[in-house]
Order: structure tokens, then C-alpha cells, then sequence
């Protein structure tokens, strides 16, 4: 009786192992996201909600500039870059398509720098004609 609840629990054990190895072997992860108040935050709530960023290129390059691993951004934004030696220092780059999307003022540049096991190594991009700082904005009603 022993052997065959063993058994079970070794397939599921090794069914969440398959599950969950592509986070385990991510070494840098991230986010990209339309920030929209350009705060460099990816806002969500009740009141304000950013989405992520589909079809971004993630690339790390080693110290040496050699390209090590690259990702697509999938639905929600995220993306993971695995195969990357432990403890190295790494230059992610972001490459993006659409033009009329910049760098959110607060959300870091499209270069970054970091360590390989790195997480949270987010990138917003955003329309500047979508925010209007909090002073008085220029009004004309006709």
C-alpha cells in the first residue's frame, strides 16, 4: 500500500517539476508594460490599471558584449532569459517596435545593467501624448 501512493506522489511531484522548471531555470526575469502616468511603476488597481506589452525583444549580453540570451515579451509582458552563468554581470537591452512608445521618465532606459538570478528588471514604455503632467495644462474650449 505503500509503494502505490509512493507511486502517485512521485508522478505529481515530477509533473509540477516540469510545470514549474521554466521559472526555476530563468536567471533574469522581468515585465514590460505601457506605463501611462510615466511613473516607471506598473500600476494596477481598482482606479488605474497598466497592461503589459506583447512582441518586445529582451536581450542579455555578456561583459564581453557576446548576445547570451534573448526572450519575446509574451501577452502580459513578461519575459525570462535563461542559460546565463551564475553571478555575471549582464546588459539587457530592449528593442521594441512601435516608434511613437518611449522610455517612461521614470521606468529606466532600454539599456539596463545587472546581475545574473536578477528579477523585477521592468521596462515601461510610454506615449507622451497620453500624459499630462499635474500642473495646469493649456486648456481650449471652443
Amino acid at each position: 500500500m505503500y509503494k502505490k501512493y509512493s507511486s502517485a506522489w512521485s508522478t505529481v511531484g515530477a509533473g509540477l517539476l516540469l510545470v514549474s522548471s521554466q521559472t526555476a531555470l530563468a536567471d533574469i526575469t522581468g515585465k514590460v508594460f505601457r506605463d501611462f502616468n510615466a511613473n516607471g511603476t506598473f500600476d494596477t488597481g481598482a482606479n488605474f490599471n497598466e497592461v503589459g506589452l506583447a512582441g518586445v525583444t529582451v536581450k542579455a549580453f555578456d561583459a564581453s558584449g557576446t548576445e547570451k540570451s534573448s526572450a519575446v515579451s509574451g501577452t502580459d509582458g513578461a519575459y525570462a532569459l535563461s542559460g546565463l552563468t551564475a553571478g555575471a554581470d549582464y546588459r539587457v537591452e530592449f528593442i521594441w517596435a512601435e516608434s511613437w512608445l518611449k522610455p517612461a521618465m521614470a521606468g529606466g532606459t532600454s539599456i539596463q545593467f545587472v546581475k545574473d538570478g536578477a528579477s523585477e528588471v521592468d521596462f515601461a514604455l510610454n506615449n507622451p501624448q497620453d500624459y499630462s503632467h499635474t500642473g495646469k495644462p493649456f486648456l481650449a474650449i471652443p
